[in-house]
């Protein structure tokens, strides 16, 4: 857990996973029954990394392993992206291409509104409207410090 402070109201805040790991990803698509979903990739060009398709709504379908909610069928999905046109994947898939085309950027949430971009001036984000010795004086008299 990680308690954040802040000195006023922050116009945007951007929350992300660590970017150390790496992590093999799949997009969840809901479908016309409530809490059912769907779930595709990506497909990307062996040759450039690049995604095979502009359209973001169009995903491979990714199966899974029958009777293991959640775990994927690595050979049916090889399958599949072996006969997606556009990858370049021969017929033995080595694991750099299936990391390839599995990877995927950690999770990121904003809040507020995030048409608000860049990184302005420090020194118009953090102006401290209390002195830390004057907030050291409070923390002791509330802690009978």
């Amino acid at each position: 857990m990680l308690l954040v402070l802040f000195d006023g109201i922050p116009a945007v805040v951007h929350i992300e996973e660590p970017r150390q790991g790496i992590q093999f990803g799949v997009r969840l698509v809901p479908t016309n029954d409530p809490n059912r979903f769907t779930s595709g990739t990506r497909a990307r060009d062996r040759n450039t990394a690049l995604d095979v398709e502009a359209d973001l709504n169009k995903l491979v379908p990714v199966p899974f392993r029958p009777g293991s909610p959640g775990v994927i069928d690595i050979l049916a999905l090889n399958q599949k992206l072996i006969g997606t046109p556009g990858t370049n994947i021969g017929p033995d898939v080595d694991a750099a291409e299936f990391a390839l085309e599995m990877l995927r950027f950690p999770y990121r949430q904003v809040f507020g509104d995030p048409s608000i971009g860049g990184s302005p001036p420090i020194e118009l984000v953090f102006v401290p409207s209390i002195s830390v010795a004057k907030l050291r004086i409070s923390f002791e008299e509330a802690f009978h410090l």
